[in-house]
């Protein structure tokens, strides 16, 4: 009977916006407040819960911790911290699919040659 009355609680009070019954609260997330990699962030936040990552620097803006994804800048191409294939992962412009600038000593799209068509 009391479980009834919580979930109807829970029901009407979430239908409404305001929970906070005696009783009725749902439980935190699982390790909400326990820190396993000792970042300074509880698990609940932390953009890379399994790795160490004090600063949570995201630079594809993706949730996902730099420290932790495999497609750093976003670009659809994974980088050689996980056995990928762009060889620059902090810029979005340089993968294996991009086009091969003339003349800028960049290797744009990672094939191992800088300027090598250009003549």
């Amino acid at each position: 009977m009391r479980a009834r009355q919580c979930l109807l609680a829970v029901c009407v009070l979430f239908v409404f916006g305001a929970m906070g019954m005696d009783g009725c609260e749902p439980p935190p997330p699982p390790n909400c407040y326990v820190d396993y990699d000792y970042d300074g962030w509880d698990d609940c936040v932390d953009n890379c819960p399994d790795d160490y990552n004090p600063s949570q620097w995201d630079l594809d803006y993706d949730g996902w911790g730099d420290v932790c994804d495999c497609d750093m800048d976003g670009d659809g191409y994974d980088g050689t911290q996980c056995y990928g294939y762009d060889c620059d992962d902090y810029d979005w412009y340089i993968n294996p699919g991009a086009v091969a600038w003339c003349w800028d000593w960049i290797d744009n799209n990672c094939d191992g040659w800088i300027d090598y068509y250009c003549w």
